[in-house]
């Protein structure tokens, strides 16, 4: 029986009824012959085919062919010469051989009807052993006799799916009787002969064995923390949760596994210890760091505390995950006990060592490794395998002589005590070397211990940051204190004076000087109160509080000249829009629209004697930023001073209006919005253009093509 396939798949019949191929066009694309009969060979293909039934395809003038053969041939380049047309059987060969898994198709009665060479490596069966036998020969003994009524009730209601039951373990018989691990599907085919089933074998046996060597390691290694007592814990900080395993719950007097609040295990801990334990566990949390630390547990069964080491990893949750903290923790009282009674010094320092980030190493006369213990010894790259009795100077071949440990290692040798610094993988170890003495004194080789201080090193490097944060924050606030003092000051003077003028005036009946002092007396007190205003101002900077919208900058321009019309035309001043009036900016409108306020006073305010004043406006995209500018033909300013203006309460012209707060107060809004601000002026009477620049939104940036990765 020839058909045509709908979807363009063609599937050619072998002389037993058997489908052996099915391929899509978009499989075969260019690819040669010998591609095609790959990507032919998976099973899932194969079993696909045998789904579907007997294909064929018809060609434009009438004459019908298997469509494997004529999407092999079109595959060539056409000036290619054609191969020889294979015939179907040769195809089907080709195909079914080309699979390294095993491939058996089993008839209505049970018998193999086709066993490729997959199949003969897995079985150790020659085909000729195997076909027409039952397929039961290749099950194990004791499964053949209930596989046959399996076999006929899948026949019965045939789908294609796996054999056995989920999670069951499968397996197959090989010639010599043994028996290894595979995953059988199974898909029903209707031929023209009946019912059969093609059944594609993988070998897992590794897999198996890979499974079964992953639990005995785990196995391996609880009974290993149970015998040295060590005991593992989580800690999951927003719900201030923790979970003990068995060990680390004898440890704290029960006997099963523990979760429980923070609290509740806090009042297991010693009083004296509770508070560091307490303080560790949120400093690791806030930094994202280790825990390191020794407490004393107390237990109702026992009529000491134990003294026990604690060691921890803090993981921040990342999307879907949670923030936690794994760690372990070991009994260490009688090390405690034997380190305070002085007995077996190596094992004491082997002891320690161990479990610290440290790592301590000896080496001869020659300067070859003896010994190497201590956790740190990973974090440099280094093992006892790959180390004892190696040469450091075979160890560090390749690398810049004075940059290694050896020279120091060569004057312990001649009986200093000397002081490096080992960096490697980003960490920092501080190392101490000294000569190590035999009975009689003489140095035999050298003695060595490296202490990680990558930690204190950052917080060497935090702490100096911070002075320097703090002294910059000390001389703002001595001018803070140095400017508010003054100009308060002038507003109570002037308050004062005319206070006692307005009194004089009373008496004398002045009415109109009266209201005149009067009159001064409130423009002073309106002065303290816009300065004390501004101040507040200032001091609420720091966040943006409404949410961030996107601003059409023209707009925001033309309501802050609306407020600043009156004088604009009193000071007949031009106000043009250069360019980039349609910008969209992202931000906190209120706040944007202030600065650009302050900008504009400034211009008007500094203006001089222009004869023509113009002011101009203008905004662009550059990259992943959006500039803006206002731009005057003023008195401008020297260069020298365009980053002190920007200055709290500095003045350049304490003559003129204003409290020195505008453009700190500006600077302040735009870094609270990601941004820069900064001024272009050459000078005297050259104008000045003050540069503003805004992160583009998310939007903005993928219209334009945008990327800030």
């Amino acid at each position: 029986m020839k058909t045509a396939s709908p979807r363009g798949l063609a599937v050619n019949w072998a002389p037993g009824g058997l489908a052996i191929a099915v391929i899509t066009l978009a499989t075969i694309g260019s690819e040669s012959e010998a591609g095609l009969l790959a990507a032919a060979s998976a099973s899932g293909v194969i079993a696909a085919a045998a789904s579907r039934g007997s294909r064929h395809v018809e060609n434009e003038d009438g004459s019908k062919e298997t469509l494997l053969s004529s999407l092999a041939a079109s595959a060539l380049p056409k000036d290619t010469a054609q191969p020889a047309t294979l015939e179907p059987d040769q195809l089907f060969k080709l195909v079914v051989e080309s699979t390294s898994n095993g491939m058996i198709v089993v008839d209505g009665t049970g018998r193999v009807v086709l066993f490729n060479a997959g199949a003969e490596k897995q079985f150790g069966y020659e085909r000729a052993e195997v076909l027409g036998q039952p397929v039961e020969t290749l099950l194990p003994a004791h499964l053949r006799d209930g596989h046959v009524n399996l076999r006929q009730g899948f026949l019965r209601r045939p789908s294609r799916r796996p054999m056995g039951r989920l999670g069951s373990r499968l397996q197959a018989a090989r010639k010599d009787g043994s028996l290894f691990d595979v995953e059988i599907e199974l898909t029903p085919v209707e031929t023209d002969q009946g019912p059969m089933i093609l059944c594609s074998i993988i070998d897992i046996t590794a897999i198996i064995s890979a499974r079964e060597a992953l639990s005995l390691s785990e196995d391996r290694l609880a009974v290993a923390l149970e015998l040295m007592g060590v005991g593992t814990w989580i800690w999951y900080p927003d719900s201030d949760r923790f979970e003990c395993d068995l060990n680390l719950s004898r440890l704290l007097g029960g006997s099963a596994p523990i979760e429980t609040g923070r609290d509740e295990f806090l009042a297991r801990v010693h009083p004296e210890d509770s508070a560091a334990l307490r303080g560790g566990l949120d400093q690791a949390a806030e930094d994202s760091s280790d825990l390191k630390i020794e407490f004393r547990i107390l237990a109702e069964n026992r009529q000491e505390a134990l003294w026990v080491s604690c060691l921890g990893r803090f993981r921040p949750g990342e999307e879907s995950e949670k923030s936690l903290m794994i760690g372990v923790c070991f009994d260490m009282t009688e090390s405690r006990k034997a380190t305070a009674r002085f007995e077996g010094q190596e094992t004491r320092l082997r002891l320690l060592t161990d479990q610290i980030p440290a790592v301590l190493w000896t080496t001869d006369a020659e300067l070859h490794w003896t010994s190497l213990v201590g956790s740190g010894a990973r974090d440099l790259g280094m093992d006892r395998v790959s180390v004892l009795g190696r040469s450091m100077y075979e160890y560090f071949e390749g690398y810049d002589f004075d940059q290694t440990p050896i020279p120091s290692h060569l004057r312990a040798l001649g009986g200093d005590s000397v002081t490096f610094e080992i960096c490697r993988r980003g960490r920092v170890f501080q190392a101490y070397v000294e000569p190590l003495r035999g009975p009689q004194g003489e140095v035999e080789g050298t003695i060595a211990v490296g202490l990680d201080v990558t930690s204190r090193n950052r917080s060497e490097q935090e702490r100096k940051r911070l002075i320097r944060e703090l002294e910059r924050r000390n001389t703002e606030l001595g001018r803070f204190t140095h400017t508010v003092s003054h100009d308060l000051r002038s507003p109570l003077i002037t308050i004062k004076a005319f206070l006692g003028l307005a009194e004089q005036q009373l008496e004398e009946g002045n009415q109109e000087r009266c209201i005149a002092d009067l009159r001064r007396i409130s423009n002073a007190a309106d002065r303290m109160s816009n300065l004390i205003d501004q101040l507040l101002h200032l001091a609420k900077i720091g966040r943006i509080v409404e949410e961030p919208e996107a601003i059409v900058f023209g707009e925001l321009a033309q309501e802050v000249l609306s407020i600043l019309e009156g004088r604009l035309t009193e000071s007949e001043v031009e106000v043009q829009f250069v360019e980039g009036a349609e910008v969209s900016l992202m931000g906190e409108r209120v706040r944007l629209a202030q600065v650009l306020q302050n900008l504009l006073e400034n211009s008007l305010k500094f203006m001089g004697d222009e004869a023509q004043p113009l002011i101009q406006i203008g905004a662009r995209r550059a990259g992943a930023e959006t500039l803006c500018y206002i731009r005057d033909n003023g008195i401008g300013i020297s260069p020298r001073y365009h980053d002190m203006v920007f200055q709290l309460f500095h003045q350049l012209d304490r003559r003129r209006e204003g409290t020195g707060v505008g453009l700190s107060l500006a600077k302040r809004i735009i870094e609270v919005h990601g941004g820069r601000i900064w001024i272009q002026s050459k000078g005297e009477n050259a104008g000045t253009t003050v540069w503003i620049s805004l992160p583009c939104g998310q939007e903005e940036q993928d219209d334009a093509g945008i990327t800030t990765d």
